[in-house]
């Protein structure tokens, strides 16, 4: 499992399947979510050219983070739905 410290930028890349010709041609979320603590925060991804959408997080609490990419609207990237996950370890 990949680690990343307390409060750190973590940025996370997906490779869409279709190209956009702008940053509002499609609008992205990633849900960061704790188990243990209960908590969730959504964070909006954004187009970085191309195929290639990135999302930036810095985890606030130590322990196992689950992520879920969701396609809001716009045009159909095909990665909606992916995972991952990632530890939160002390700064």
């Amino acid at each position: 499992m990949n680690k990343t410290e307390l409060w750190n930028v973590l940025e996370i890349t997906f490779n869409a399947k279709t190209k956009v010709n702008g940053f509002c041609d499609a609008y992205v979320d990633v849900v960061f979510t704790h188990k243990e603590a209960g908590i969730s925060l959504t964070m909006p991804a954004f187009w970085n050219g191309g195929y290639i959408w990135k999302v930036r997080f810095a985890p606030t609490i130590i322990g196992q983070w689950n992520y879920c990419v969701s396609e809001v609207k716009g045009t159909k990237l095909f990665i909606d739905g992916i995972t991952g996950s990632f530890e939160a370890v002390e700064y």
